[in-house]
């Protein structure tokens, strides 16, 4: 470990240069008017900022989401601004350049991060700075800018390691380790609030890892007490979540074909040496991956790829079988082969038995993320082996043998596809018959590709045999750089600003904010040729992007959504107005003309306004803000309510459509609501509510917004059950209107108990932080 006030300022200096270099670098296209686009990235993120800023304009708060999901728990869910400050600026500026810097910051902190972490490891300061920057032009981490909050992953993980190496490894020598272990506190909070606990779960692992190794056992004790810390302060916000998740469409667990899917499966495996494997199209069109794909995995969660770009490149192979020699790079070796396993998924040996052994592990979805960790070990690798080089003959030697073993291979493949050029795109053009292209035959791709990836090996061969190796970890270092700065065009996507384009839908919203309904055969359409996909995505998607235009969704893309809505939501598609009416929407939006229960809106679509590509509808008898339920049915379960709600043919049976989710009420038989109407409504902030009822008797009251179990109702300070309306919305039964008003207020679940977790953390925190310096001084000895 490097050491002394003078080191300790080049590692400050190679880490701030290393962040601010991929900063600048990433947001160039930003400052061009270009935003980077994806799925996840378009759909969530930039959905989210718009629904923030519009309900921070309107005063309403950011606790229950008006526009997400017609009343989402916001500050619960993994993409919370409130828990996670990286995420303020959604709120504050422009929300596609929200979204966009803020996925471009977690790279700029990697590449910091990952330049202190080679420092722990002795490694120059250019090479380290070096090595940080070609870790966040990575196609892994430049592929995670779509994939929202995981992205999170790509900050704190090296941001932990690198804490905790500094914590064990520099106490005593480089002064107090106060300072590391509050980083590593930091880092951990970062994925809990930042919504990615696997990436908890992996810097955890690291942590016990590099205790073992280091065999500083007082001070490894003290690092996991401060990582338990932060874990039950994150139980402030994750203890509410999962009571909220037991109503969400996963609340009951995924399959075996979920839990393993996006793994690194094995049509991939050729991109961690093809840079353009599934990303670069050949001849006729089609990228080489999928002429693999398609008749290998028909499981339709592989049809969205989650990294299209796990290049490592042959110059970073070359390095793993010298680094076994290299006694500092054997953690990070271990690092890699445990997290390239554990990425292949279902098609390794390792995560399928795993996960029937241990369930919990199942928890983390998309396998193909353990390949963060292994990109981060690999570089690691590269730069402490080539840092070596230098200091010793008999590494040299070995580093050289590799490379030249990997350059012989690339060259023999190359060779085959020489000679077999015809042979091979002859038996494309039978596999995949098509017209003229523009793109170069499989050969000729395949030859562009391996040399494209031979070319730092080149570097590192001619910099060992012409002897240049006390400079090898510059020349390496900065190789690297240039191989992974060119992955850039072939993971990243940018467009045009898509919130502020201008809108069709936007005509809809007026005084009140309108709920619309898409039908999901939408997400699929492709009606407007001259429309880029992103600004499609805008118009057609579900979910929280419709914030953009002003109006509300009653199905967000959410884990928060519950089973009965994402039910209702598939039902969509078949047109019906009663399932529309139960959802909340008042308007509707369908790729067909239909007529029952809905009236025509015109919206200019296209040049005539009463033909377009697609329709908006009206809901007749759409769902008030707050209503009285008139003769109010209990269903005995979920499944009864749904099928109720489906047979309903006015809106009064929808709306008298009543279950218990949550077991709160005892009786069957609910007030009629005879005689009582809403007097007065006090709805000024979206969590809470307090309506007056005029009438006698008992009712069962109602507000359009989502049913979660954190809403409370009391009168007159007596509190009343809650239940479930159209087996989507909240209501509360009561029995005797003249009591007063009915107070309703979203409260997080398990207050108390999230309190108590998060005061145990920080007295955990405390404690570990009050021993440290006595701790360093021992193990230093």
């Amino acid at each position: 470990m490097t050491s002394g006030p003078k080191a300790r300022r080049r590692t400050l200096i190679a880490s701030l240069l290393a962040g601010l270099t991929v900063l600048l670098g990433l947001s160039v296209p930003m400052m061009g008017g270009r935003f980077y686009w994806g799925r996840d990235l378009t759909l969530i993120d930039l959905g989210y900022s718009c629904a923030f800023q519009r309900q921070w304009a309107l005063g309403l708060g950011l606790e229950v989401s008006t526009f997400i999901g017609n009343g989402l728990p916001s500050s619960l869910e993994p993409m919370s601004i409130l828990f996670y400050p990286l995420r303020w600026p959604w709120v504050w500026l422009e929300p596609d350049w929200a979204t966009s810097l803020v996925q471009v910051t977690h790279l700029a902190i990697g590449a910091g991060a990952t330049t202190w972490l080679l420092r722990t490891f002795r490694c120059s300061a250019s090479s380290a700075a070096a090595g940080g920057v070609a870790f966040a032009l990575s196609g892994t981490c430049l592929d995670l800018i779509v994939h929202s909050c995981y992205i999170v992953s790509a900050a704190w993980v090296p941001m932990a390691w690198a804490s905790t190496r500094s914590l064990l490894w520099s106490s005593g020598y480089e002064g107090s380790p106060r300072w590391p272990g509050a980083i590593l506190v930091l880092s951990c909070l970062g994925l809990l609030f930042g919504g990615d606990p696997q990436g908890f779960g992996i810097s955890a692992a690291i942590v016990v890892l590099e205790s073992v190794i280091s065999r500083r056992f007082r001070m490894g004790s003290i690092a996991l007490v401060l990582v338990a810390g932060a874990f039950c302060i994150g139980l402030l916000q994750w203890l509410g979540s999962l009571d909220e998740l037991t109503l969400g469409f996963r609340g009951t667990g995924m399959n075996a074909d979920e839990v393993l899917s996006w793994s690194l499966s094995r049509d991939y495996w050729a991109g961690l040496i093809l840079p353009g494997w599934s990303s670069l199209p050949a001849d006729p069109g089609v990228t080489p991956r999928s002429l693999w794909f398609e008749p290998q995995h028909p499981n339709h969660f592989d049809l969205i790829e989650w990294n299209r770009v796990p290049y490592l490149g042959a110059l970073v192979l070359a390095t793993l079988v010298p680094a076994a020699s290299v006694r500092r790079a054997r953690a990070p070796l271990l690092v890699f082969v445990v997290g390239l396993m554990l990425s292949f998924g279902k098609d390794g040996l390792i995560l399928p038995p795993l996960v029937e052994w241990v369930p919990p592990i199942g928890t983390f979805r998309y396998p193909a993320k353990y390949m963060l960790v292994s990109t981060l070990a690999a570089v690691a690798v590269a730069i402490i082996v080539s840092d070596r080089v230098r200091r010793s003959a008999r590494l040299k030697r070995l580093v050289l043998i590799s490379a030249l073993a990997t350059l012989s291979g690339l060259g023999a493949l190359g060779l085959f596809v020489s000679f077999g050029a015809g042979a091979i795109d002859e038996l494309v053009r039978i596999h995949r018959p098509g017209g003229p292209s523009e793109h170069p035959p499989l050969s000729l791709w395949l030859m562009g590709e391996l040399g494209r990836s031979a070319l730092p090996l080149v570097i590192l061969v001619a910099v060992l045999a012409l002897g240049f190796a006390r400079r090898a970890e510059r020349w390496v270092a900065w190789a690297l750089v240039l191989d992974y700065g060119l992955l850039f065009p072939l993971a990243t996507t940018q467009t045009e600003p898509i919130a502020s384009m201008k809108s069709p839908l936007a005509t809809l919203a007026g005084s009140s904010i309108p709920v619309l309904c898409k039908s999901p055969r939408l997400e699929s359409a492709r009606i407007f040729a001259d429309v880029n996909p992103a600004q499609q995505m805008r118009l057609l998607m579900s979910g929280q992007l419709g914030a953009c235009d002003g109006f509300a969704s009653a199905n967000p893309y959410s884990p928060f959504t519950p089973r009965t809505i994402s039910t209702l939501r598939a039902e969509l598609e078949a047109g019906s107005a009663a399932v529309a009416r139960a959802l909340g929407c008042t308007h509707y939006l369908i790729e067909r003309p239909i007529s029952r229960g809905v009236r025509f809106v015109p919206v200019p679509f296209a040049e005539s306004e009463r033909e377009g590509p697609f329709w908006v509808y009206a809901i007749e008898g759409a769902m008030p803000q707050v209503f009285v339920a008139k003769h109010p049915r209990m269903s005995h379960s979920e499944t009864e309510a749904l099928d109720a709600v489906r047979s309903s043919t006015s809106s009064e049976m929808t709306l008298a459509i009543v279950d218990d989710p949550s077991a709160r009420i005892t009786q069957r038989v609910l007030p009629s609501g005879d005689g009582v109407n809403v007097l007065e409504v006090d709805w000024t902030e979206r969590h809470k509510a307090r309506v007056q009822l005029a009438g006698s008797g008992g009712a069962v009251m109602s507000l359009r917004t989502i049913y979660m179990r954190g809403w409370r109702a009391t009168q007159a300070g007596t509190e009343l059950p809650v239940v479930r309306i159209a087996a989507t919305q909240v209501a509360a039964v009561v029995e005797d209107v003249a009591r007063g008003p009915i107070e309703l207020e979203y409260v997080m679940p398990r207050r108390a108990l999230r309190i108590s977790a998060a005061a145990l953390g920080m007295g955990l925190v405390a404690l570990a932080m009050s021993r440290l310096t006595r701790a360093g001084f021992r193990d230093s000895r």
